[in-house]
């Protein structure tokens, strides 16, 4: 991958999560803003990083989104995500 590529792509990739961010923060009620930003917040986890904190954080908004609505379908598959497919990409040293 070209290293100007990849730069670019990180920053739009930033620039997303911030404005997501932005708008779970001037739209505390709208859970929908709140599920783009936890799930804009994966696409810039490093994969050095071994402390799961982001994806924990996610899973555990997820779960409290599925306390709110409980057949919500994004908290449904986040939440599935982070509590099964996760744990298995950790098992596997590629998460």
């Amino acid at each position: 991958m070209n290293k100007e590529w990849r730069k670019l792509s990180i920053e739009r990739l930033t620039a997303y999560k911030n404005g997501w961010r932005q708008a779970s923060e001037q739209l505390p009620v709208d859970i929908e803003a709140r599920l783009f930003y936890v799930l804009s917040r994966l696409s810039t986890v490093s994969a050095n990083d071994k402390s799961y904190t982001v994806q924990r954080e996610v899973g555990a908004i997820a779960e409290k989104v599925l306390e709110e609505i409980p057949d919500h379908p994004g908290a449904d598959i986040t939440t599935l995500f982070m509590l099964m497919i996760f744990p298995l990409l950790q098992w596997m040293h590629l998460g």
